[in-house]
């Protein structure tokens, strides 16, 4: 979980090697900092809970998988667009 969160990081601040916004690269790095904290807090949560089907906590964390990799690629990809 870690790696990704960093990988989201290089992404963030690999905008300043590629378009020279500095402001917009630390920015990034920060909110895919953000993101990834609040997502290993999600997982943690679930993973702990007193949920006894292991279906049940599986199925959620798959879910909140999708939705965190589906809200990182669309912020990395608004960026990109708005920037060219």
């Amino acid at each position: 979980m870690v790696f990704v969160i960093l990988w989201f990081v290089i992404a963030g601040l690999s905008e300043y090697l590629v378009w020279g916004h500095p402001l917009l690269a630390v920015s990034l790095a920060l909110v895919f900092v953000v993101f990834g904290g609040y997502w290993i807090y999600r997982i943690r949560k679930i993973q702990v809970s007193d949920e006894p089907s292991e279906e049940v906590r599986s199925k959620s964390i798959n879910n909140i998988n999708l939705i965190f990799s589906v809200v990182m690629l669309a912020i990395h990809a608004l960026i990109l667009l708005l920037l060219r």
